[in-house]
């Protein structure tokens, strides 16, 4: 269903008609004047204050209807709780981002959309991601009109379920007319593409979240790559990943790889060493998007081991996604793995160890090779990596230990025979002496 053509989406500042039911008050929210005029305070009942500053009601479901066959609980499901809130956090501050700084239009796509509400325990009820990315793509629009500034967020919901998608319809009726939203009888696969044309040219937040992995895939992903200010967030279930090659699901782990490599991280039970396979997978999504960020989190009470991995195109939105992330995380979930890739940084190292490649079979000093690298623009960081990382594959070795300040000063041996090298994104401890490490700590 479509709540209108483009053109419907836009949000007109002065004249409004919406109805809400707000906070723990329950009162009703009508709107026959100026937003502005009608948003809670800061701190009332009715609003939270979030990222960038910027004010997103809180809207309470209805009353919480008989439970369906099957129908996910989010007191039951503690990863699901912490995704939507990290999201609320989030989406109004990206969405500000790319209003502020890019063109007119945007677009938000939930692949696996679900049914926009969800039961939390037997008396309470909580929003799905779709109706919570509306809910803040009317609070950012009306942010830019009193700017004088027109903004439309163009919302699209892929949901094949035809009982779930009738749910999603009926919670999404509420902004019909206020926005250019579209629940799609579809599977992701068969759409993707499809509305990654649609969105091109655009800022777009995509969010895929399977039962497992499927469909999610590499190919799916890289219909992504290479625009600007895009971003995908990756949710799935680490159990089953792991599990995945014991139960004959070869061909689904390949898909979502971009690749066989999976192959050599499997143990003798014929699972996956998450451990080992989750950082490569980030260094293989390195390569459709410049950064990467991964958390694995285990939540023991219900047993639930979740993996989310966002594709960014900046540093910082990385930085503000990771604390979103922390400020959503329930106490009583662990962190089994943080993993962070950047390309541009990967690309710098890699630019080290090609330059440094040039002094193979010579002994030279440390101000020798800060010689050989005047007009790369590294850090010594980079250098210290790029360094560490040939000492472990013997292509150079050194004396002393690893610093300009080295007493005595270090002497730095490149192997005779050159290979070509690639940094494999593993952050190595500094080189230092016993003793310098005991004063460090």
């Amino acid at each position: 269903m479509c709540g209108g053509s483009p053109r419907c989406s836009r949000l007109l500042a002065d004249r409004l008609t919406v109805s809400y039911q707000i906070g723990k008050t329950g009162r009703p929210f009508t709107t026959g004047a100026p937003l502005a005029n009608k948003r809670p305070k800061p701190g009332d009942d009715g609003s939270q204050q979030l990222g960038f500053g910027l004010e997103v009601l809180l809207v309470r479901p209805p009353a919480t209807p008989a439970r369906r066959p099957g129908e996910r609980d989010l007191q039951a499901n503690p990863q699901t709780r912490m995704k939507l809130q990290a999201l609320t956090s989030y989406l109004p501050a990206w969405m500000r981002i790319a209003a502020s700084k890019n063109g007119p239009d945007a677009f938000v796509m939930d692949l696996m959309a679900g049914p926009g509400i969800y039961r939390d325990g037997d008396t309470a009820q909580g929003y799905g991601s779709p109706v919570n990315a509306c809910n803040a793509a009317l609070r950012v629009m009306d942010w830019m009109a009193k700017r004088g500034r027109e903004w439309r967020c163009h919302l699209r919901f892929v949901e094949p379920d035809a009982d779930t998608r009738a749910s999603l319809q009926a919670q999404l009726a509420r902004f019909e007319g206020l926005l250019d939203f579209i629940v799609l009888p579809a599977r992701a696969e068969d759409v993707a593409a499809q509305l990654a044309r649609e969105s091109r040219g655009h800022p777009t937040f995509a969010l895929l979240d399977p039962d497992g992995i499927v469909p999610i895939s590499f190919d799916l992903i890289s219909l992504f790559r290479g625009r600007p200010f895009t971003e995908l967030l990756l949710s799935f279930d680490a159990q089953i990943l792991m599990r995945s090659p014991a139960a004959g699901q070869s061909k689904a782990i390949t898909d979502f790889s971009g690749g066989e490599w999976w192959r050599d991280f499997t143990d003798a039970e014929r699972q996956l060493d998450l451990e080992s396979y989750m950082p490569q997978l980030c260094r293989e999504l390195n390569q459709v998007f410049p950064y990467v960020a991964l958390q694995r989190l285990e939540f023991p009470a219900a047993h639930a081991n979740r993996a989310m991995i966002q594709l960014c195109m900046s540093a910082g939105g990385r930085e503000e996604w990771l604390a979103a992330m922390h400020r959503a995380r329930p106490e009583d979930a662990t962190v089994i793995m943080e993993f962070a890739a950047d390309l541009e940084r990967r690309g710098s190292i890699d630019d080290v160890i090609e330059r440094l490649a040039r002094l193979a079979g010579r002994t030279v000093t440390y101000k020798s090779i800060l010689q050989q690298l005047f007009d790369v623009g590294v850090g010594e960081r980079e250098i210290h990596q790029a360094l560490l990382f040939m000492r472990s594959v013997g292509a150079v070795g050194w004396t002393s230990w690893l610093s300009r300040h080295a007493v005595p000063r270090p002497r730095f041996s490149f192997a005779p025979e050159p290979s070509a090298l690639r940094w494999d994104g593993e952050e190595r401890p500094p080189d230092r002496p016993a003793a310098v490490r005991a004063i460090a700590h």
